[in-house]
């Protein structure tokens, strides 16, 4: 798509040709215009020579032909404002398709954030890109052939079992985007069934699903409606009478001309042939803008800013917790200061003199995408999109927070720097005292730094209460268990109490502790008998050991 500045010089228009396509270019191609051409030559010979006798041509009023010029001149304004209308609809479906697609993004990393489900994301979001690349490569004549399904494959789309499979669908043009479809709310659907989303305060994840189903119905419907559009062309009726009626009164003029016996007829012909065929070229080309030269939509550019779009905004919140991320949010959100109250909005700041929209408009089809500005790093475009990762409570180089950092240095940033002094203005004028500061601008940033500490640890104490009640309660439920099996236990005439008194005042043994003693020596059975007598003395109540 060719981007140009209105303010720009007439002349530019006879010389942009070297940069675009123009209706030059669209005519000079056509072998009607070298015919006409060959034509009017011809018949301008045979008159100068007189091998063709003009006969009653040269008394001709040109009213009786005003007519006929005036009603061909009103039906390819027509035409063409037609055909730009509906190229001006075909725009918008467009744009519905792609509004849709980012939405769906949009609302499935909101809606689906749990870490559990990160893989039900980038599978559902793959499916929708997978659907825009259908369906856009497909309204110009592709996808007809295994290499223009081996290109979602090489993209990481789809897999080749999937490519295989939508391939073999029996559809008529590019009713496999409806397959596509069905899969990735089939996935919503099972994403949906996690127990991150069953809780006591969750969102109903009918409401979810709606949401969800809302955006592919729409980016279905865009597509309907761009097929339903290329279906039903401009009605040959009408794009018939046009060219006969441009026919009779190109052949016409080109005898009417030739009549004149002069060389000098051979310009304006030439022009007169590039304004009529150029303007019925120019509807031609605005009525199928899939498969024209001269007009045709930045198809490429679609599928590079819905796969962009989509692949930051999924990276930018793959990590960290949605609740952790809005807690960190609301603990550091202040008040509008009297300063930002009174902001204006000057026109200096809104309006660049140097601003050229052809080169820097960002709303511009021909600008590089994210994406392919990261392929300048030579980290490649994974580690740069780990660095843009919107959370602003952790540092993903360090592990450590950084809010309070940031924070602390924002006024010192972003507050506005007084203006210089001039010469003259220091020697003539005496030097004005700053007013001071409103409070709230006055706290030092070590008052900030232990604010948002103590907070921080008093969330942390919060914490740790809670851990530790839900600790308590699994212990008098264990507590509990106790009780009851020792009851039943003692009525079976087990001796419980006894096991769990060793159980729960168990020590270590003092042979244990004690180094290993050799056995004594006897040499008759009455010495013997005597060293056992004496260790069951020492052994203690209860050990009943041997």
């Amino acid at each position: 798509m060719f981007y140009y500045e209105q303010k720009d010089p007439i002349y530019n228009a006879l010389l942009v040709f070297f940069r675009t396509q123009t209706v030059f270019g669209l005519v000079i191609k056509r072998l009607e215009f070298w015919v006409y051409l060959a034509l009017h030559v011809v018949f301008m010979t045979m008159f100068y020579l007189g091998g063709w006798d003009t006969g009653d041509l040269g008394a001709l009023q040109w009213e009786a032909v005003n007519a006929t010029m005036m009603f061909m001149v009103f039906l390819l304004t027509f035409f063409n404002g037609v055909c730009y209308e509906r190229y001006l609809l075909l725009y918008d479906h467009c744009m519905e398709v792609l509004d849709h697609t980012t939405f769906f993004v949009q609302e499935i990393v909101v809606s689906l954030s749990p870490a559990s489900v990160e893989l039900h994301r980038i599978r559902a979001v793959k499916y929708i890109i997978a659907m825009l690349h259908i369906f856009f490569v497909g309204a110009t004549g592709r996808m007809k052939s295994k290499a223009d399904w081996k290109q979602l494959v090489d993209r990481g789309l789809l897999t080749m079992l999937e490519a295989e499979q939508l391939q073999h669908y029996p559809s008529q043009s590019v009713e496999t985007v409806l397959v596509l479809a069905t899969w990735a709310m089939q996935i919503v659907d099972k994403a949906l069934q996690d127990d991150a989303f069953w809780h006591a305060r969750s969102q109903r994840i009918a409401h979810t699903h709606n949401r969800l189903q809302w955006h592919i119905t729409g980016v279905l419907d865009g597509i309907h409606k761009i097929g339903d559009m290329l279906a039903l062309p401009i009605p040959y009726p009408y794009y018939h009478a046009i060219n006969v009626v441009l026919l009779f009164n190109m052949m016409m003029l080109c005898i009417i001309t030739a009549s004149f016996r002069t060389y000098q007829t051979v310009f304006p012909f030439v022009i007169s042939l590039f304004f009529f065929l150029g303007l019925r070229e120019v509807a031609a080309a605005l009525s199928d803008p899939f498969n024209s030269e001269g007009s045709s939509l930045p198809i490429s550019s679609f599928l590079e800013y819905a796969f962009d779009t989509s692949v930051c905004l999924l990276e930018a919140f793959r990590c960290g917790d949605a609740d952790e991320f809005t807690r960190d949010l609301l603990l550091h959100t202040r008040e509008f200061t009297d300063d930002q109250l009174r902001h204006e909005l000057t026109d200096e700041v809104l309006y660049k003199q140097s601003f050229d929209p052809q080169m820097f408009s960002p709303f511009s089809w021909n600008r590089e995408m994210p994406l392919n500005l990261m392929t300048a790093d030579s980290r490649g475009p994974q580690a740069v999109l780990s660095e843009s990762r919107m959370n602003p409570s952790y540092d993903w180089h360090t592990g450590h927070g950084r809010v309070v950092k940031e924070e602390a240095e924002e006024d010192e940033d972003w507050a506005p720097k007084p203006k210089k002094r001039s010469f003259l203005a220091k020697l003539c004028c005496k030097r004005t005292k700053e007013a001071p500061r409103p409070e709230e601008e006055e706290k030092p940033p070590e008052l900030i730094r232990s604010e948002a500490k103590f907070e921080h640890r008093t969330e942390h104490k919060a914490q740790l209460q809670e851990e530790i009640d839900k600790g308590q309660e699994q212990l008098d439920k264990l507590k509990s268990s106790l009780a009851h099996y020792m009851k039943v236990g003692n009525e079976l005439g087990l001796r419980v109490d006894e096991v769990v008194s060793l159980a729960l005042h168990k020590t270590e043994r003092p042979s244990a502790l004690k180094p290993h003693q050799p056995i004594p020596e006897f040499i008759s059975f009455a010495e013997a008998h005597r060293v056992v007598a004496d260790s069951a003395v020492d052994k203690r109540p209860g050990d009943r050991s041997v």
